[in-house]
C-alpha cells in the first residue's frame, strides 16, 4: 500500500503540473510576455538550527562587495552589494533600528543599477547627497554613473561618464584599473573632492590620482597623478607583507631589485583614518594570500608615508582570512552611528563561499576597534550551499509533499580542498502553504559512497528498478552518472547506500558537468535520460530495456539542435527539465548566462529535426550565472512554481503571478474597486462586492507590459492595501486574481 500510494501521490502532482505549464505554454507561444509572468518570492518559510532564515531564497553570495547607499531617500543608509561571483546587484532597506543589523531584503531596487562587471562601489562625488556608482568597463577602465532621485524618491542612475580618463603632461590616458583589482575611491587628502589609489597595472606600487577640481568644489572629476608611489611602500605579491620605506624620485618608484616583483599580480584597497589624524591608513588584500595587511600612516594629508604593518589584521582579534584575496570594505552595520567591517573574498573561482562575509562590529576604540562576530554574515539567512546549486524535488519521507535536496560543487576545507555534498531541506508546511527545514547538509554522504573523488553533483529522481519509490541518478563535473537505488526502512523514508550504489552507471560519460533529468520521452512505459552538459548541448539517452532492468542507449548528442550557449561562447553549461503538458512535450533549459529557455515541437520529432525555441529567457531577470531550475505546484493554487540554483550557490524562488489562461480576465468589473485612483502613496483593493470572493494575487504593469510590483495574498481578503511609492507617474494596469478571475483595472500614479 505504500508504493502505491507514493505513485498515485506522485502521478496526481504531475497532472496539476502538466495542466500549469499548459496554460504557461499558450501565454508564452501567443502574447510572448511569459517572462513578465513569473514574480519573485521570499515569503517561504526555511529554517535551519532552529531559526528562520530572514531571506532564504535571494540566491546566495559568493564574492560580495558593499556599500552604503539611501535607496528609498528615507534618510538611512541601506545596503547594497555587488557580488563579483554572479555580476549581480543585490539590494537590501534598512529599517535603522538603533544597535541592530536590520536588513530587509527588497530585489525591487535592483532594476535601478545598470548591468556591471568585476567591481562596483558607490560614493557621491557631486555633494548632492545620493550615492553615485564607480564600476569597472571594458577589461581596464572605470565607468560612472551619477545618482538621481526619480518622481517617487527613490535611487535612479544616468550615465556621466562611459570610461574615466586623467591628464599626464598634456595628453589625456585612459585610467586603468585591473578587472581583478578594487580600487579606493573617496576623498583622501579632505579637501573635499573624490580622489582615486589604484595599484600601478605594470608594478606593486600605488598611484595616487588626485582630482584637481577647486577646493570643496563637487561634480568635477579631473584626475592627475600627484603620487606614484603614495605611502612609500611597495606590494610584491610574492610574500605576504609589504616592502615599507621605499626611497621614491619625483613620486616615481625606484625599482627594487627582483625579477619576480616586476609585475603587480591584482590587490584590494581600503583607505581608512582609524587612528583619529585624518591622514589615511590602508587595509590591503593580495590575490596570492588569504590575510588583510593593515599599514599604519605615518605622515600627513599631503605626503603619505606606511611606517608599520599588521600583516594578519585584525591580529588584536580574530584575523580576517576569507579563502582566498580579501577585500574590505567599512560601513555602519548595525545603526550605531560607527564604521564597522565588511571582509569577503575577492577571487572567483578560488574562494570560499561559504564563509564569505566576515563581520567586524567597530567598538568606538580608536585604537584595537574592530570586534569580530561572525564569518557568515548574512549567509546564515539564506540557503547557500557553497558554489553552483542544483535543486531537485523528491518527496524523501513518503508524506505526498516534495521535499528539496540541493546538490553543489563541494565544500571547501581549511586545506582548500573540496566535499561534494547534497542538502536535505524537508517540506514541514502543508500541501498549500510548503516551508522547508534543513535536515542534513550532508544527505546520505554521497561523496564518501563513491570510490573516486567527483564534484558539481546533480540529481535527478525516478523509479528505476520498478519498485514504486523513486531512485536517484546523479550527474558530476567528470561527466559520469551514478545510480543510487532506493530502499526505503518501514516507514517510507527513503535510505540511498551501499550496496544499491552504481557508481559510473552503465559506463555513462557525458563529456563534462553532466545534468541528467529522468523522463519518458517517448512514452513506452520506460524513464529516459535526457542530459545537459558543459557545451551547452542536450543529449538523449533511450531506454531500450525495462522497467526493472533498463539500459540508456545514446541516441542523440545534439538533441533537438539545442544549443543554450552564448554567440561567441564556448560553454553553455545545459540543465534540461522535460515535462509534458497535455500530450505536448515541453522542455525547459537553464543556461551558464542564467537565463531559461523553453522549447516545444519534440511531439513526433524526438529524433528528426530542430526543437521550437520558445522563449530564451523564461523567468525575465537576473539571477546571475548557471541557471540551474526546478519544476513544481509547491503550494497547490495552480501556479508554476520554478526554484532556480545557480553558480553563487543559492536559490531563488519564482512563481507564476497568476493562471495564464486568457480568457479569464474581465476587463474593468465595477464590482472591483481600486483606490485612491490616480494615487500617490498606495493603492486599496477591494472585493468585497463579490460574494465571498478573496484576493490571491495582485500584479502591475506598465504601459510596455513589463510587471513592475507584483503581490500575493496568502490569507483569504476581500481587501489589501498595496505600497504605490516605488512607482514613478504614470498610467498603470493591475491585474487582481480574484479566485479563479483575472480582473483588470487601469490605474494612475502621480506626485
Amino acid at each position: 500500500m505504500q508504493k502505491l500510494r507514493i505513485t498515485l501521490l506522485n502521478t496526481l502532482n504531475t497532472m496539476k503540473l502538466f495542466s500549469t505549464l499548459l496554460l504557461l505554454f499558450i501565454c508564452a507561444t501567443y502574447t510572448g510576455k511569459a517572462q513578465s509572468d513569473f514574480v519573485q518570492r521570499n515569503d517561504v518559510q526555511v529554517s535551519a538550527n532552529g531559526q528562520n532564515m530572514k531571506f532564504p531564497w535571494i540566491g546566495g553570495l559568493n564574492n560580495p562587495q558593499f556599500s552604503e547607499v539611501d535607496l528609498n531617500g528615507d534618510g538611512t543608509m541601506d545596503l547594497f552589494i555587488f557580488d563579483r561571483g554572479a555580476d549581480k546587484v543585490f539590494t537590501f532597506i534598512n529599517n535603522g533600528t538603533p544597535n541592530t543589523v536590520d536588513y530587509e531584503y527588497q530585489p525591487e531596487y535592483e532594476r535601478a543599477f545598470p548591468t556591471m562587471k568585476f567591481w562596483a562601489k558607490l560614493v557621491d562625488f557631486n555633494c548632492d547627497g545620493v550615492m553615485d556608482i564607480f564600476c569597472s568597463y571594458d577589461l581596464d577602465g572605470i565607468q560612472v554613473w551619477e545618482g538621481y532621485r526619480n518622481e517617487t524618491n527613490k535611487i535612479a542612475f544616468n550615465l556621466f561618464i562611459e570610461k574615466l580618463d586623467y591628464e599626464e603632461n598634456g595628453s589625456t590616458k585612459n585610467l586603468a584599473v585591473a578587472v581583478y583589482d578594487l580600487p579606493e575611491i573617496k576623498d583622501i587628502d579632505d579637501d573635499g573632492d573624490i580622489d582615486i589609489l589604484t595599484f600601478n597595472t605594470s608594478g606593486g606600487y600605488i598611484d595616487f590620482f588626485e582630482n584637481q577640481a577647486a577646493e570643496n568644489e563637487c561634480g568635477v572629476l579631473s584626475f592627475e597623478v600627484t603620487d606614484a608611489c603614495w605611502g612609500n611602500f611597495y606590494e610584491s605579491g610574492v610574500d605576504a607583507e609589504l616592502d615599507l620605506g621605499i626611497d621614491c624620485s619625483d613620486g616615481l618608484a625606484v625599482a627594487i631589485a627582483s625579477e619576480e616583483k616586476s609585475l603587480h599580480p591584482g590587490s584590494t584597497l581600503l583607505a581608512i583614518d582609524l587612528d583619529g589624524d585624518l591622514d589615511k591608513e590602508i587595509i590591503l588584500g593580495d590575490i596570492s594570500f588569504d590575510n588583510l595587511v593593515m599599514a599604519v600612516n605615518g605622515g600627513d594629508l599631503s605626503n603619505a608615508n606606511m611606517i608599520e604593518q599588521d600583516i594578519n589584521f585584525p591580529s588584536y582579534s580574530v584575523p580576517a582570512l576569507p579563502r582566498t584575496f580579501p577585500a574590505a570594505f567599512s560601513l555602519d552595520v548595525n545603526n550605531d552611528g560607527l564604521k564597522d567591517m565588511l571582509v569577503s573574498p575577492n577571487a572567483r573561482n578560488q574562494s570560499q563561499h561559504r564563509r564569505c562575509v566576515w563581520f567586524y562590529e567597530n567598538n568606538g576604540n580608536e585604537e584595537n576597534q574592530f570586534d569580530y562576530q561572525t564569518e557568515t554574515f548574512l549567509i546564515d539567512d539564506m540557503i547557500d550551499v557553497n558554489r553552483y546549486s542544483y535543486p531537485a524535488f523528491f518527496d524523501h519521507n513518503s508524506d505526498g509533499l516534495l521535499d528539496l535536496v540541493v546538490a553543489n560543487y563541494g565544500y571547501m576545507n581549511n586545506a582548500g580542498t573540496f566535499t561534494a555534498a547534497l542538502s536535505l531541506y524537508e517540506n514541514t508546511g502543508t500541501a498549500t502553504n510548503p516551508a522547508f527545514t534543513l535536515i542534513d547538509d550532508d544527505y546520505i554522504e554521497i561523496f564518501e559512497q563513491l570510490a573516486f573523488d567527483y564534484y558539481s553533483f546533480t540529481p535527478t529522481f525516478g523509479d528505476i528498478d520498478g519498485d514504486g519509490d523513486e531512485d536517484m541518478i546523479v550527474g558530476t563535473e567528470e561527466g559520469f552518472l551514478h545510480l543510487f537505488i532506493n530502499t526505503p526502512n518501514g516507514e517510507g523514508i527513503a535510505q540511498f547506500g551501499a550496496p544499491q550504489v552504481q557508481e559510473q552507471y552503465q559506463g555513462l560519460d557525458i563529456v563534462q558537468h553532466s545534468t541528467p533529468n529522468l523522463f519518458d520521452v517517448n512514452e513506452d512505459g520506460l524513464l529516459d535520460l535526457v542530459v545537459g552538459h558543459r557545451n551547452g548541448e542536450i543529449r538523449y539517452l533511450e531506454n531500450t530495456g525495462t522497467d526493472t532492468n533498463p539500459v540508456f542507449t545514446q541516441q542523440s548528442t545534439f538533441w533537438g539542435e539545442i544549443d543554450v550557449q552564448e554567440q561567441g561562447g564556448v560553454t553553455g553549461f545545459s540543465v534540461p527539465k522535460m515535462l509534458k503538458v497535455n500530450g505536448d512535450l515541453v522542455l525547459v533549459v537553464g543556461a551558464e548566462n542564467g537565463k531559461i529557455h523553453l522549447y516545444r515541437g519534440i511531439e513526433g520529432n524526438i529524433l528528426t529535426g530542430a526543437f521550437t525555441l520558445v522563449n530564451d529567457n523564461l523567468l525575465g531577470l537576473d539571477i546571475g550565472y548557471n541557471a540551474a531550475p526546478a519544476i513544481a505546484d509547491l503550494d497547490n493554487d495552480g501556479m508554476l512554481d520554478i526554484i532556480v540554483g545557480s553558480y553563487n550557490g543559492g536559490l531563488v524562488w519564482f512563481e507564476q503571478a497568476y493562471s495564464l489562461n486568457t480568457q479569464a480576465i474581465v476587463k474593468n468589473s465595477k464590482k472591483v474597486h481600486v483606490y485612491p485612483n490616480p494615487s500617490t502613496n498606495f493603492i486599496q483593493i477591494d472585493v468585497s462586492s463579490l460574494n465571498n470572493a478573496s484576493i490571491k494575487n495582485v500584479n502591475i504593469y506598465d504601459l510596455t507590459g513589463r510587471l513592475v510590483m507584483s503581490k500575493k495574498v496568502l490569507e483569504k481578503k476581500q481587501q489589501i492595501t498595496m505600497d504605490t511609492k516605488l512607482l514613478t507617474t504614470g498610467l498603470y494596469l493591475a491585474q487582481i486574481l480574484i479566485d479563479d478571475q483575472v480582473y483588470s483595472q487601469k490605474m494612475v500614479v502621480k506626485d
